[in-house]
């Protein structure tokens, strides 16, 4: 993982990148900057959740019953949902 300028970031389980970061990071078990055939799990992350909320078959919480997966719309979604910048 790596993680450049910004600030509030705080590394623990979980951990939190607030405001202007620009990140490469998983959580979730997978990238939160690449997309994946696998939705990501609701809950296991603060911008993940933020997704699921605005763009629910990105967690495979929404319709159509199959899970669309982390798209490219929802990779968009990590810089104007999140405010965070994947590199």
């Amino acid at each position: 993982m790596s993680v450049n300028g910004g600030w509030g970031i705080d590394f623990m389980p979980g951990f939190l990148v607030e405001q202007g970061a620009t990140l490469n990071a998983n959580v979730c078990g997978q990238s939160l900057c690449m997309t994946s055939p696998d939705p990501m799990p609701y809950g296991c992350h603060s911008c993940v959740n933020q997704i699921c909320d605005s763009y629910p078959n990105c967690c495979g919480i929404g319709p159509p019953i199959l899970p669309e997966g982390f798209n490219a719309d929802c990779l968009d979604r990590v810089e104007t949902v999140c405010g965070l910048v994947c590199e």
